[in-house]
């Protein structure tokens, strides 16, 4: 029988392994965005909102699309886990507090 521990401490490294690779991969998203825009020497305080706001929208798109994906622990198809994940008030309430968040409150 498997200590319960280890089983754990396995789930727990296998899910940040996913959260790093996910980040690398949308970190380099963000770049490729950031190059395909033609700023990519443009120094980030020059940066106009748009290309900020396409870098942003390449790397949270590869969070949305692979972390669903690779989670060790859903069996269901990503359009069924987004369903059980989020509802229509995290449409209505989330989106615009986290764009308030990112844009208003980042920059005080």
């Amino acid at each position: 029988m498997a200590n319960p521990a280890v089983a754990r401490a396995r789930a727990v490294l296998r899910v940040l392994l996913l959260w790093f690779t996910c980040y690398v991969a949308g970190s380099l998203a963000s770049v490729v965005a950031l190059f395909a825009t033609g700023r990519a020497g443009t120094p980030a305080d020059e940066l106009p909102v748009w290309v900020i706001g396409v870098s942003v929208t390449a790397m949270w798109g590869v969070y949305l699309v692979a972390f669903p994906r690779l989670l060790p622990f859903e069996q269901q198809q990503p359009a069924v886990t987004y369903r059980q994940w989020f509802s229509a008030r995290d449409l209505y309430v989330g989106i615009p507090a986290g764009l308030l968040g990112q844009l208003v409150l980042v920059n005080l």
